[in-house]
This record gives C-alpha cells, sequence and structure tokens, in this order.
C-alpha cells in the first residue's frame, strides 16, 4: 500500500513484482562517449551492408587523408575546422566511421574541394 509522499512499502507485493520484458525486433547497440562511459542505445542497421559499400568507405578515408595532407592540416586541425573530435577525422580516414552528409559538407569546405572530389 502506498505511504505518505507517494512511496511503496518495500514490502508490499508491489514493490517486489519485477517488471516486464518485451522482445524488440530491433536489435540495440550502446554507444559510449570517450570516457567509455555508456551514453544512450541506438538501434543497429536491421541488414548488413553490402560487400561492395566498404571499399568504397575505405576509398573515402584515404581521399579524406590525401587532401588533408595535401592542404598541410593534422587531424586536429581539421576536426577543429569541421567541429567533431579528432577521434572522428581518424574513424572517417580508417574506414571504421560512415561521415554524416553535414560532415563531408563540411570536410569538404576545410580542404577547399567540391563533395564531388571526396566522393569521386
Amino acid at each position: 500500500m502506498p505511504q505518505r509522499g507517494g512511496r511503496v512499502d518495500p514490502h508490499s507485493r508491489l514493490a517486489r513484482s519485477r517488471p516486464v520484458h518485451r522482445q524488440i525486433a530491433t536489435t540495440w547497440v550502446l554507444t559510449h562517449d570517450r570516457f567509455r562511459l555508456c551514453v544512450c542505445r541506438v538501434p543497429a542497421r536491421r541488414t548488413p551492408r553490402p560487400d561492395w559499400v566498404l571499399p568504397h568507405r575505405v576509398a573515402l578515408g584515404h581521399r579524406i587523408a590525401e587532401l588533408r595532407r595535401k592542404a598541410g592540416l593534422s587531424q586536429d586541425q581539421l576536426a577543429k575546422l569541421v567541429g567533431v573530435d579528432r577521434r572522428t577525422i581518424q574513424r572517417y580516414e580508417n574506414a571504421e566511421r560512415d561521415p554524416q552528409f553535414s560532415d563531408l559538407l563540411l570536410i569538404a569546405h576545410a580542404l577547399g574541394v567540391l563533395v564531388a572530389d571526396l566522393l569521386r
């Protein structure tokens, strides 16, 4: 039975009941911040990417690194211009992560090239 302040008696049946967990079709992935603390849960892809996607991601990362070096920028400098962490630029260049379209626009602007030059 509820007591003052809306509290539940710890010995009541309501307090001992366990929450019901329903099975969801979506697979969830925990994301972490740079301190390895759990930030949030995001849905994972329902279907895996086709085999031809990875080589294009690797090529994009190589082009970003190549154009960054030609512009005489370090990863830290490019990251500051784009407004992301240095580790994010590393992940793009190492094909560990796909850049969002807005990040591609900012990277292209920082490097003085067109987005099409990054994606060629």
